[in-house]
Parts: structure tokens; C-alpha cells; sequence
């Protein structure tokens, strides 16, 4: 009599599973890259008008002008710094070596 052991086989996911899967999976991570940028950006733009309104008020009376020009400048200066630093952020949590 010839006998035969049934063997078990785990399922393999198919093609598409393992696609759909690392797709949802990396579509996390972009979802939450967008949401760290857009709120490190906000951030970003609070910081630098902090900056530039501290610059403005601290001026002396009879150099607001100049102060406000130098006040806006600095101001763009420290946001796009920020802003540098935010992307790299956001490529850093979607998985990009930068």
C-alpha cells in the first residue's frame, strides 16, 4: 500500500499582492513625508517672520526703512535655509539616502 504524507504549503503571494502591498506601503510614507513638509514649513515661515519682525522692532527709529529691507531679506534667507532643510527631511522619511 503506498502511502502518501500530504504536505502543507504556505500560499505564496502573488505578483500583484506583493505589489499592491509595497505600494500601499510606500504610499504611507509619502503621505506622511507631505504632512511633515507641509508642517516644518509652516514652521519655517513662522520662524523667519519672527526673525524679521525682531530685526524691524530692535532697529533704531531713524533706520526703520533700511531695517525693514534688511529685516526681509534675513527673513527669506532663514525661511529658504529652513525650507532646504525640511525637503531633505521629507526625502529622508520616504526612504531617499540624501
Amino acid at each position: 500500500m503506498n502511502t502518501t504524507t500530504a504536505t502543507t504549503t504556505a500560499a505564496q503571494p502573488t505578483v500583484i499582492q506583493t505589489f499592491m502591498s509595497s505600494a500601499v506601503s510606500y504610499g504611507l510614507k509619502i503621505i506622511g513625508a507631505v504632512a511633515v513638509i507641509i508642517l516644518l514649513l509652516m514652521i519655517s515661515k513662522f520662524i523667519a517672520g519672527a526673525v524679521r519682525r525682531n530685526i524691524i522692532r530692535n532697529a533704531a527709529e531713524n533706520d526703520k526703512k533700511s531695517a525693514e529691507k534688511i529685516g526681509k531679506l534675513i527673513g527669506n534667507i532663514v525661511f529658504y535655509v529652513l525650507m532646504i532643510f525640511t525637503f531633505f527631511i521629507g526625502f529622508e522619511i520616504m526612504g531617499f539616502n540624501v
